[in-house]
């Protein structure tokens, strides 16, 4: 925390000081604005309050300065009260409590521009900097996390489609007044940031001098707000009041001894805006409690600027122009960013220093004047509002070749060719966000030369091949550049990838590959594992090797062909003879398989019994769960030293991408809060609604109708099979985090092969009911139980064509959904006894094989219940006299009954 102040100018409200604070992880900062220095502890103390209840986190250390506003009885007892440390910096090193200095001056830097470029009153200052602080904490990115701010802190990406330009010309809606039929709707405004409890904008009005918050206002961002339209000369500030009707505007004319007619046919004179100096002026704040050490002292020539002619105006009046002559020597250094101006507006040329962090100025010799600039006498000044002052000495001479920006020798630009090449980048940022289909249209753009590049590199570190001869009778696979635009789960581009692949379906089983199998973890899998880490209370964390498959070593002789582009000169015959596994060959993934497992066995780690992706270290009273699928991992520990260790582990051996906590992985977005954590496919879904035409479709509650009357509707109308199996996919691939629409999807699958009008109207339906529930998904709550149960239930001859019935079953996790299924049964069921059975013997089949999954997490269960509601099949389960009356049901769906025998269901 740091105090800035006081102003030299009070804000609208009478403020005059700046609290910034800073979140020192995230580096989300807030700002508070005071009266007097006396309104600090009680600020603090409510800040504090509202922000761990709104976070759901502890303040655990404070560092400020040693200001009195700080270090007093009143905080300090508070902070011992409430168990804060408070630390605070060293006398005289503002560097110890950087991270909040250098916010103080971002923040102050951005609201001087902002108050030069709109032209706005001083007494605006407090608005620029609550909106630069708004607009700082989601637009800058954290360089350790490479996420803004504010999506550090909120879990989430910020919407910026509601900025809007600082000082901009607005028409806020005049709701407050009694408007007549005939006299202006809206009033003439400026917009000045954004209202911090509600969403709405916050407008100076120019008729009642006042701030409003509003949403009803239309903005013309191409107009220059506060010197297009012609107000008042005073601007003055007024408090943040309610908007006064017409009736009082009148009886405060009257008061004036003027009527309403009056005002309008007196116009006020036009505002001037403030001068450069004036605002530098306003932010130079005074702090008694801080000493600024005086630098040395480097005395400059003075400039003797005679005052010039007075100008005359088109209309022959003369214009005010006001030239200070004999200005003294400036007797401070300056910084190679602070050369003075002359200005107009004072008798005296002064030079005045910025608020910085730090104690050490360095010392600036200011170089000769150029012989031209210093044989000239006079200056003639043409001095106006809206007029930049030229400079006086040429200072260009003298400038450190190592702070000049771009290439020093290239010739000026004209705005011509400064717009051509705006264009250009343009253009060039929009090619590389297309992929590449084939080498030739990789190489005319430098960002997929460069991911070439860094994948040939990446085979040289892993010493994937070695260059020989060309063998004969030997099978040369040949290889491929594939171009790659990786997004994250936002849909924002995180880089391009260049990968080199082998054509290996050219391969042949037995000659060039053996066994070609690898692992892979199943969904259900991963919906376990995430559960039970939020019954821990752990945190996922996720890491990609990077190149992984150039990892896994090779048992065959493999030959490739040097890739496109990085041919051998000296030798352009020679092929290359494969040490690892290269992408694209057979053999590849199962190679990097054993390579990894292999690694953690090594590493400690015990293999599962039933999955062979999920890998478990114990510690002491601590466990380290590792999930992997391909090349991508998840893990978690109840220890979080554990996670560090065994990143560093993987580290140590293959090149990783730590890509911090589980956020998206395998499609599924995921977000951890300290109440549990929350799955859905939000993105997915909002990209095959675009996809299939139905991002502007009207919403429906449910997903089909309560009666379905679905079957193969022979007389009906053809459709493209092609496009409706595409829709069918989709919805499949979504039902990954969506139990809500599997057995819609389910029933129109059986429809794939000639799909009519008719089911092109039912899954269309589902598609309605998506677009109103886009953001719906899985929440996984960490204060509930750990018990495994599981629902089963049938319909009853519900296919209209085979009469066949749907079994349905859904596992839980104490109040989290893990598995779910809707499939039609394989025979017929005569009886909704036998179809309620044959779905009860599926659902225990789910369940045993989550029971074993659950053994590799340290859990043994017995007598997991199952619910159903036939009363005959669950008889039929439990008691094997009622064995005679099922003679008929196939003895593969009998071993439910003994798996209540032996006490693992109930």
């Amino acid at each position: 925390m740091d105090l800035c102040g006081p102003m030299r100018t009070e804000s609208i409200n009478g403020k005059k000081y700046v609290l910034v604070i800073v979140d020192d992880y995230t580096r989300f900062g807030w700002v508070r604005f005071l009266r007097t220095k006396d309104e600090t502890p009680q600020v603090i103390e409510k800040f504090i309050v509202k922000t761990q209840r709104a976070l759901n986190a502890t303040v655990r250390f404070v560092r400020t300065d040693n200001g009195t506003e700080f270090v007093n009885k009143t905080l300090d007892g508070w902070f011992e009260s409430v168990g804060i440390s408070h630390e605070t910096s060293v006398p005289r090193s503002p560097q110890q409590n950087g991270v909040v200095e250098r916010r103080n001056r971002t923040l102050m830097e951005a609201a001087r521009t902002m108050l030069i470029f709109a032209k706005a009153p001083l007494f605006l200052w407090a608005e620029a900097v609550a909106t630069a602080c708004y607009t700082l904490n989601r637009s800058l990115v954290h360089t350790l996390h490479g996420k803004t701010y504010y999506e550090l802190l909120k879990g989430k990406k910020p919407n910026l489609q509601y900025f809007r330009v600082f000082g901009s010309l607005c028409y806020p809606t005049n709701d407050y007044d009694d408007v007549g039929k005939l006299k202006a709707k809206a009033d003439i405004g400026i917009f000045v940031g954004y209202a911090p409890t509600k969403k709405a904008y916050r407008i100076y009005n120019k008729r009642t001098r006042k701030i409003q918050e509003t949403v009803h206002v239309a903005f013309d961002e191409l107009t220059e707000g506060l010197t297009s339209v012609q107000t008042s000369s005073g601007l003055a500030p007024q408090q943040m009041t309610s908007v006064p009707n017409s009736t009082e505007l009148e009886l405060t004319a009257l008061q004036s001894g003027r009527s309403r007619s009056a005002l309008v046919k007196d116009p006020e004179p036009p505002s001037v805006p403030p001068t450069k100096k004036q605002v530098d002026d306003l932010f130079q704040w005074f702090d008694d409690d801080e000493v600024v050490p005086i630098p040395p002292v480097v005395p400059i020539t003075p400039i003797n600027v005679p005052a010039a002619p007075t100008p005359e105006n088109a209309n022959g009046s003369p214009s005010t122009t006001v030239i200070s002559e004999g200005a003294p020597a400036v007797t401070e250094s300056l910084l190679p960013h602070q050369i003075p101006l002359p200005d107009t507006s004072d008798s005296d040329v002064e030079t005045l220093f910025d608020h910085v962090d730090s104690n050490v100025f360095d010392t600036y010799n200011a170089p000769e004047t150029d012989s031209v600039a210093s044989s000239s006498n006079s200056v003639n000044i043409d001095v106006t509002p809206n007029n930049q002052l030229p400079h006086v000495q040429k200072w260009t001479q003298a400038h450190p070749l190592e702070n000049i920006i771009g290439d020093k020798d290239r010739p000026v630009s004209t705005r011509k060719q400064l717009e051509t090449d705006a264009m250009w980048c343009f253009f060039n940022e929009f090619l590389t966000h297309v992929e590449p289909k084939t080498y030739k249209q990789a190489l005319e753009h430098s960002c997929w030369i460069e991911a070439m590049q860094e994948e040939i590199h990446e085979f040289e570190r892993l010493d994937v091949w070695i260059l020989v001869p060309c063998p004969d009778n030997i099978l040369i696979i040949p290889l491929k550049w594939i171009f790659k635009i990786k997004l994250d789960e936002y849909g924002d581009v995180l880089k391009n990838k260049a990968r080199l692949v082998a054509k290996g379906y050219r391969q042949e089983a037995g000659i060039d590959f053996e066994e070609s199998f690898a692992p892979v973890a199943r969904l259900e899998a991963i919906r376990l594992f995430i559960a039970h880490a939020a019954s821990m209370n752990m945190v996922i964390f996720q890491m990609d090797v990077k190149t992984a498959f150039l990892n896994g070593e090779l048992n065959e002789v493999v030959y490739v062909s040097q890739p496109e582009g990085f041919v051998d000169p000296e030798h352009p015959s020679h092929v290359y003879r494969l040490k690892k596994a290269l992408y694209g060959l057979k053999q590849a993934p199962r190679a990097w398989y054993d390579k990894l497992s292999a690694f953690l066995i090594k590493s400690g780690f015990t293999k599962g019994v039933v999955d062979p992706t999920l890998f478990t270290r114990k510690t002491g009273k601590h466990l380290l769960l590792v999930q992997i699928y391909v090349d991508d991992i998840i893990f978690a520990s109840t220890n979080p030293k554990a996670c560090k260790l065994f990143a560093f582990e993987m580290n140590s051996t293959f090149k990783m991408s730590m890509m911090g906590q589980m956020s998206f992985f395998l499609g599924l977005q995921v977000s951890q809060n300290p109440r549990g954590i929350f799955i859905n496919q939000s993105k997915y879904a909002q990209e095959i609604l675009k996809k299939f035409g139905f991002d502007s479709c009207t919403p429906i509650d449910t997903p089909m109708a309560e009666r379905p009357n679905l079957d193969e509707d022979k007389g009906g109308k053809l459709i493209d099979p092609t496009r409706f199996r595409g829709m069918v996919g989709s919805l499949m691939y979504l039902s990954a985090s969506r139990p809500d629409i599997v057995f819609a999807v389910c029933m129109c699958a059986r429809y794939q092969a000639k799909p009519t009008e008719m089911h092109l109207t039912a899954i269309k339906r589902i598609f309605r009911y998506l677009k109103g529930t886009i953001h719906m998904g899985l929440w996984y709550p960490k204060d509930s139980g750990f018990e495994l149960k599981a629902f089963a239930d049938a319909d009853y001859a519900g296919c209209h064509d085979t009469r066949r019935s749907t079994s349905g079953s859904a596992q839980f996790l104490g109040h989290r959904l893990v598995s779910w299924s809707s499939k039609k049964q394989k025979s017929t069921a005569i009886s909704t006894t036998e179809a309620e059975y044959i779905a009860l013997s599926g659902c225990c089949a789910q369940i045993l094989w989550m029971r074993s999954q659950l053994r590799d997490y340290g859990f043994a269960f017995n007598k997991i219940p199952m619910y159903c509601d036939n009363q005959s099949a669950i008889a039929l389960c439990c008691n094997s006299v009622q064995h005679s009356r099922s003679k008929h049901i196939d003895i593969r769906h009998h071993f439910s009954q003994e798996q209540v025998e032996r006490k693992f269901v109930e």
